[in-house]
């Protein structure tokens, strides 16, 4: 799920409903967790991933917030 706010009462709430609904599957799957992504300051996506343990949630980021720029 991709998570796109223009402030921070949005973003909480957009990814904290995201998280929910991608733990929802994850929780019908019970092989994977959950990775959260962070693209930019506003700007993240939530998704099952294989790289984290079942149960578990990380994050990541995708970019230098120093420079600004996204890989």
């Amino acid at each position: 799920m991709e998570v796109v706010a223009r402030d921070q009462t949005s973003l909480e709430t957009g990814l904290n409903t995201a998280v929910e609904t991608v733990r929802r599957h994850a929780m019908r799957e019970r092989r994977n967790g959950i990775m959260v992504t962070q693209h930019s300051f506003t700007h993240y996506t939530v998704a099952i991933s294989r790289e984290v343990p079942y149960g578990q949630t990380r994050e990541q980021r995708a970019w230098d917030s120093e420079t600004h720029t996204g890989t």
